[in-house]
């Protein structure tokens, strides 16, 4: 779910790295939804394999305030319960080391 296909261009990455992967957005509660990719999720489920890279087209509104209240907090001990229980949510992975929670 990283990466900017416009800074893989400029380092001289493969664009097509990030328009293969398959498109989910990502509703209120954290849930994904499947946009786009259908032969990759297919060949994936097939062979029993857990995690694939994903592109986020859109977060619903509501999630997006969860990501932002966990980058803002300098803690865990911050964090309202609702928000603490999604701190292993594969999205909020990469703002996790803000709260110092691992």
């Amino acid at each position: 779910m990283n990466g900017d296909p416009k800074s893989a261009i400029k380092n001289g990455g493969d664009i097509t790295e990030h328009l293969d992967n398959i498109m989910v957005d990502i509703g209120r509660d954290g849930q994904f939804l499947f946009v786009d990719g259908k032969h990759r999720l297919s060949i994936a489920k097939i062979l029993d394999i857990d995690k694939i890279p994903a592109n986020i087209l859109v977060r619903h509104k509501e999630w997006q305030t969860v990501r932002e209240e966990v980058a803002q907090a300098s803690s865990a001990d911050e964090l309202n319960d609702r928000t603490y229980n999604y701190l292993q949510h594969p999205d909020i992975a990469d703002i996790v080391p803000n709260t110092g929670h691992q």
